[in-house]
């Protein structure tokens, strides 16, 4: 997940209070009333300041079993949600495919006629946009190509510009500019601003109430990163995931497109030996000696929203630190709490 700071000037900023969302109120419990060990859990959350942790939400079962904040924030304060931003932009593209706006299969070149006849990114689906295998060479070690598309004056154009290094679908590489090109089309398919969309199909009738997304250049939501939202909301996204797209009796994601994100499209084996699977814009990986299968959505500095399905477990955090491990040692910690 990329590092950077974003520079204003190049940035528009889109914050947006939604008129009138679909209320939620969460509900609470005790830990042990859900199968947690409190005194665990105290342990976890006397530690987050040590790990430069902002706030956790830890929600077992639908319940808010636990929950801190620092002193600067609020339940309703929108925290910078980095790379999350991707996941949430995931969901947009599952129900626009739902409502027929766009396909899997449909090729780049639809919107952008001028690659037509390129080799390999005439074959770049938005498949290969969501997956992160489109072949256009992105190189963001020190964040050299993201703040090369930053600076530019047209993002969309920056991206294109990047040479094809591999067929569509041949080779994972983590990429801004994917994603920032999904985000693009979205917007050209649905026909409307992406804040818009989201609002009117995702954060409204999931009752978030307070959302910033950033704007590149064009006045296009940036996919890559640029979101900020209240670490309830981020659980309410992560309990969406967890019951499958379905929230209050209603389907707000296709519960066939989580599927399919949540089916593996690369494996990514880091420096230490770890493997992660990627989807669509979501990330995988087995925690506590590979015993429970966990998806999460996940941004730099830590920022995280966890999911674990056979826990009935949903842990959201955001955080400021450059320990990439952080967030992964606190879950663990919270799963060892688990008591039934």
């Amino acid at each position: 997940m990329s590092k950077f700071i974003k520079p204003a000037a190049q940035v528009a900023q889109w914050a947006r209070k939604i008129a009138s969302p679909k209320r939620f109120e969460w509900k609470s419990s005790s830990p042990e009333a859900q199968g947690l060990d409190s005194r665990s859990l105290a342990h976890v959350f006397e530690a987050l300041p040590n790990y430069n942790v902002r706030s956790m939400v830890v929600v077992r079962n639908g319940y808010v079993v636990a929950e801190a904040m620092n002193e600067e924030m609020s339940v309703e304060t929108p925290q910078v949600a980095y790379s999350l931003t991707k996941s949430v932009l995931s969901a947009l593209t599952g129900i626009a495919i739902s409502e027929n706006k766009l396909q899997l299969d449909q090729k780049l070149s639809h919107w952008f006629p001028e690659l037509v006849g390129v080799l390999h990114k005439e074959d770049i689906e938005i498949r290969h946009l969501l997956s992160m295998t489109s072949g256009l060479e992105w190189n963001d070690y020190n964040n050299v190509a993201s703040e090369q598309m930053m600076y530019s004056s047209d993002w969309t154009e920056a991206i294109l510009a990047h040479p094809a290094a591999h067929a569509p679908g041949t080779h994972f590489n983590y990429s801004n500019g994917d994603a920032h090109l999904l985000a693009v089309v979205l917007e050209k398919a649905i026909g409307q601003r992406l804040l818009d969309y989201a609002e009117a199909h995702l954060f409204a009738p999931l009752g978030i109430s307070q959302v910033q997304w950033a704007a590149d250049p064009q006045n296009h939501q940036i996919g890559s990163w640029g979101m900020a939202l209240p670490v309830h909301d981020m659980a309410k996204l992560g309990l969406l995931y967890l019951h499958n797209g379905e929230w209050q009796g209603q389907a707000i994601v296709p519960h066939q497109w989580i599927a399919e994100t949540l089916n593996p499209k690369a494996y990514i084996r880091d420096a230490k030996g770890s493997v992660s699977l990627y989807g669509f814009m979501w990330w995988m990986k087995s925690m506590t000696k590979n015993v429970f299968n966990t998806f999460y959505a996940g941004g730099s500095f830590g920022q995280r929203i966890f999911v674990i399905p056979a826990l009935h477990l949903v842990v959201a955090m955001t955080a400021y630190s450059s320990d990439v491990d952080m967030p992964e040692q606190i879950l663990n910690s919270i799963i060892n709490s688990v008591i039934g």
